[in-house]
């Protein structure tokens, strides 16, 4: 059973990445919604 912090499981190195990483993906999914957003409306979504 892991105790679930990046310190135990990854090297500082290794964790960094990942948030690294996470933070591109976000940034285009929010990228990618705001382009949905403008193709459709929230009103048509809701």
């Amino acid at each position: 059973r892991h105790a679930g912090g990046c310190d135990i499981i990854l090297t500082q190195g290794a964790c960094d990445e990942l948030l690294h990483r996470r933070a591109v993906i976000i940034e285009c999914l929010e990228y990618i919604a705001g382009i949905m957003t403008t193709l459709y409306p929230l009103e048509t979504l809701k």
